[in-house]
């Protein structure tokens, strides 16, 4: 085991006896804390800390405020973020991408929001915390409570129906005082100028073409045939998945290292030279994995040259969890371009060209 693994399980650890402390002495203020952090700790993997205290008090007294009134708000509030970009912006393509990722962080997916959208501009999810965390203060202050251990969305509102209905009108309240904030907020800051994408007109006057290379060796296949409805419907971006042979990952461009987790390992943000933004996300829902099948030889922030060791996946230790190692390469800013197609065949070997981008 990492001593990097070693030190994200006692950050959670940690983490979790400050709830719990916090929750003893003052657990109004919970819903708050979660609901403005939970970005954040999603993006860390932190929260699944906060998710086994929360199983454990269900499975005691049949109720817990520790992560379901907090996450609940915080997702909504995420989507309210994203369908304020989409109500703002007069670009076709992120107007697309704001409600389709708005629509599925309501429903309880934040993950394409959250770095489709929010992560990638910055004051959305500024304006995601602040919403999810007005709207936990309001559900701290009301005592509000989960009964049933489901994912945090509109549809799992159910599971705040206790002897009576008053435990989930407070909910709804705290749902709707979540999205307004977060929507109104990100709605009136809306995007820097530098950043905010023209209505369909490419920033480069030239007809540049840029070539991607694959980060790894395997089976290339199409996004759309992948097990996972957030990358086959391109909510993330565009590009295509590869089944990995060796499970070694590299660099297909010079650049800046901008997510990374290093608990989970199974996604990374590349910020290229060349003004790409890539996600290269190994597996499918690995990040239940905590980091284990995972050896990464790099950390947030870091900047990397092409062709440089990454990460390296174990796919028996993946598979036998249960999990697909298949490895989604994405183009983030796809709108920014034209165009992105795949230029590989059937197979290819590391830094082979993989996406051409116009």
């Amino acid at each position: 085991m990492s001593s990097v693994y070693l030190e994200g399980i006692i950050a959670g650890d940690g983490l979790a006896t400050i709830i719990m402390w916090i929750n003893h002495y003052a657990g109004w203020t919970i819903p708050l804390i979660v609901g403005a952090l939970s970005p954040v700790l999603v993006m860390t993997g932190m929260h699944y800390a906060l998710i086994s205290v929360a199983i454990n008090n269900l499975a005691k007294v049949g109720w817990e405020n520790i992560v379901g009134p907090g996450m609940l708000v915080s997702n909504i509030a995420q989507g309210g973020a994203a369908l304020a970009v989409s109500m703002r912006t007069k670009n076709s393509n992120l107007k697309a991408l704001g409600i389709s990722t708005g629509i599925s962080a309501v429903l309880g997916i934040t993950e394409p929001a959250l770095y489709g959208i929010n992560l990638r501009y910055r004051r959305p999810l500024i304006s995601a915390m602040v919403g999810g965390g007005l709207g936990g203060l309001f559900l701290g202050i009301m005592s509000v409570r989960r009964f049933q251990q489901v994912p945090p969305g509109l549809l799992s509102l159910p599971s705040f129906i206790g002897k009576d209905f008053t435990n989930l009108w407070w909910a709804i309240i705290g749902v709707i005082i979540a999205f307004v904030s977060a929507f109104v907020i990100q709605f009136i800051w809306g995007l820097p100028a530098d950043e905010a994408p023209q209505d369909d007109i490419k920033k480069a006057t030239s007809s540049e073409i840029k070539l991607i290379k694959a980060p790894l060796a395997g089976e290339v296949e199409a996004l759309a045939n992948v097990d996972d409805v957030v990358f086959s419907q391109g909510m993330l971006g565009k590009g295509v998945a590869i089944f990995p042979d060796d499970g070694k990952v590299y660099a297909p461009f010079s650049g800046e290292i901008r997510v990374f987790s290093s608990d989970t390992k199974h996604a990374i943000g590349l910020s290229g030279d060349n003004g790409v933004e890539l996600l290269i996300h190994c597996g499918l829902d690995t990040v239940n994995l905590n980091g284990q099948g995972f050896t990464a030889h790099i950390k947030q922030g870091q900047r990397v040259n092409a062709g440089e060791l990454l990460l390296e996946l174990d796919k028996q230790v993946i598979t036998q969890a249960g999990y697909d190692p298949i490895t989604m390469v994405v183009v983030t800013n796809y709108n920014d371009y034209n165009e992105v197609k795949t230029v590989a065949q059937e197979q290819v070997t590391k830094l082979d060209d993989l996406l051409e981008i116009s």
